[in-house]
């Protein structure tokens, strides 16, 4: 039955019976908080002091998502994210992308680009050499009062390339050749001869090298450092309490001024239900959706109809997929990953879970990047035409109606995280659609750390899945370099660098990946990218579902929020300059 002929409710329903296995881990429940890439070469507002309109300005402002990453080590992965909300209130960048992605100067005086001669070409031919240089503001310091200087940007670059530290991705970093620093506010970045990257002005970083000096690489994620982060943000951690909150005190010596709002505090909800509720209940002034709760969206827009809050909705780069691992030997045929797609009512489930506010996705990309294709062809067919790819395949069902082949019956584990009833009821609608042709698959539902911790920390980085519903800003992973070229497939020999968990491997789609991430030529990339994902669609590594919205409900006394159209951009970018009337 085609659930575009189901109501909401009907569909609902259908999805509550389904029979497959289901394994609840329960994430633990937030506590009440105790009493209290364009290069932009404008520079970044300083905060004002002037009150809010509509009164006094508040000293406390809180905002609420669904979880705090496991460390605090600022400019590591954690968790779910390359990048947590708190590594924007703790720490700060030379250049970082705005709420529309451009970037914008932070501890940098002008974002470096070929234009205003920040980077540039010496040499011709092979020996032709990318050189970015960055000028940073006069009397930059860390949180403690101790200088941040180029040495700092050159000590970030010699532990980012150090195999023991903890990065995910190194593609950036590992086409430079090496860090010229002629003095204290001057860093250089010399690339390998030939190397460039699309994203050069983002190839520096500082980190405290008078704190993390003495410390081995790979203790960093172990030492006071990954729970009480010092740099040069706006914001100091003043107390943390993990799955609870984190609370944040105003840097009085940050480059751009006081932050407007003295105290900032991030809880935690154990879902977005619970986002909602303590929304409702007036505990939060910012309530973090982002890529979860689109599910609400209708009850968010008439609790906000009174005028008191308001609903943001901005489309992302973000999308929904069923990641597979290509290579376990039930998903290696590309028979049957097209099979598993072309099984699932996409539209379907789009409509009843999602109020129909989202199409259906045939890409790895969403149209937020000019180089997305719309209409790429998928399998169509539906489940019969399914059932005939996983015949031919050797699939046939069992007695109880379960696909076996050579005395393997098709099981599978299907993995997702406790935290996102969304995501939930998108998981029993695919295990539904899947035993509908005999698929049986297991959901297991465990807490994001557990689901999706990078460095072997999540069952995802540790390839110990067989399907997993995944929220991805592929785009936003080194251009889709991390997640889906070959030489990022996490490995013991690689030290679990990249997030390829797929396990894809096709030559002619990481050439086109590498292409693009070392071509100066936009029409070049551009061609490149529309080629790769038309491979993607032929080789299904990843089930594309739709492209998320991200959604925040805010209260109308908020001024200065500005969201990002990217999970891995900070919602807190700009936290300095938040504010709030009383």
């Amino acid at each position: 039955m085609g659930m575009t002929r189901l109501s909401r409710r009907r569909y609902l329903a259908l999805v509550a019976g389904l029979g497959a296995g289901l394994t609840l881990t329960c994430g633990p429940q937030a506590s009440p908080l105790p009493p209290a890439t364009k290069p932009a070469t404008q520079s970044a507002p300083a905060p004002t002091q002037a009150a809010p309109a509509g009164g006094k300005r508040a000293d406390i402002l809180t905002a609420t998502q669904l979880a705090l990453p496991p460390s605090l080590l600022w400019g590591v992965p954690n968790g779910w994210s390359n990048l947590s909300k708190i590594d924007a209130l703790t720490g700060d960048w030379l250049v970082m992308p705005d709420a529309d992605g451009a970037l914008v100067p932070r501890l940098a005086k002008e974002v470096p680009s070929l234009s205003n001669d920040g980077a540039r070409f010496d040499g011709e031919g092979a020996a032709r050499r990318l050189r970015v240089t960055y000028h940073l503001r006069d009397g930059l310091t860390w949180q403690d009062g101790t200088p941040l200087t180029s040495a700092d940007v050159a000590f970030a670059f010699e532990l980012q390339r150090t195999p023991d530290f903890p990065l995910i991705d190194r593609s950036l970093v590992g086409k430079v050749d090496e860090v010229k620093i002629p003095d204290a506010q001057t860093a250089e970045f010399v690339f390998k001869p030939g190397a460039f990257d699309p994203d050069f002005a983002r190839v520096g970083e500082p980190y405290p090298k008078h704190l993390w000096s003495g410390i081995p690489p790979a203790q960093l994620l172990k030492s006071e450092h990954a729970t009480k982060p010092v740099h040069a943000g706006p914001y100091r951690l003043k107390e943390f309490r993990p799955n609870e909150y984190a609370l944040f005190e105003a840097n009085p010596k940050y480059w751009a001024g006081p932050p407007k709002t003295p105290t900032v505090v991030m809880k935690v909800a154990a879902d977005s239900n619970a986002m909602f509720a303590q929304a409702k209940a007036g505990q939060q002034e910012i309530t973090m959706f982002g890529y979860t709760g689109a599910d609400l969206l209708p009850e968010l827009e008439r609790f906000a109809a009174d005028g008191k809050h308001q609903v943001i909705v901005r489309p992302s780069t973000s999308t929904l997929i069923v990641g597979l691992n290509v290579d376990r030997p039930i998903l290696s045929d590309v028979r049957v990953r097209r099979a598993l797609l072309m099984a699932l009512d996409r539209k379907g489930m789009n409509e009843a879970i999602l109020h129909g506010r989202v199409g259906v996705l045939n890409s790895w990309m969403t149209a937020a990047s000019p180089a997305y294709v719309p209409d790429l062809p998928a399998p169509t067919g539906g489940q019969d035409g399914a059932k005939a790819f996983l015949k031919e395949a050797g699939w046939t069902p069992g007695s109880d109606g379960i696909l076996q082949k050579d005395g393997q019956r098709f099981e599978i584990s299907f993995w997702g995280r406790t935290e996102d009833r969304q995501r939930e009821l998108y998981m029993q609608a695919i295990a539904r659609d899947w035993k509908a042709i005999g698929v049986n698959a297991t959901i297991t539902l465990q807490p994001t750390d557990l689901v999706f911790g990078k460095k072997g920390a999540g069952v995802i980085s540790r390839r110990d899945f067989d399907a997993i519903v995944w929220q991805v800003s592929t785009m936003d992973a080194a251009g889709g370099y991390t997640m889906l070229h070959s030489s990022q497939i996490p490995s013991q020999a690689n030290g679990m660098t990249g997030e390829n968990y797929f396990g894809w491997k096709n030559p002619r789609a990481d050439e086109l990946l590498a292409k693009a991430r070392s071509t100066p030529s936009d029409d070049e990339r551009l061609a490149a990218y529309r080629e790769h994902q038309k491979l993607f669609m032929e080789d299904l590594p990843a089930l594309p579902l739709f492209s998320h919205d991200l959604i925040h409900l805010v209260r109308s006394s908020v001024k200065g929020y500005r969201p990002t159209s990217s999970v891995r951009v900070a919602d807190t970018w700009n936290a300095f300059e938040w504010e709030s009337a009383n």
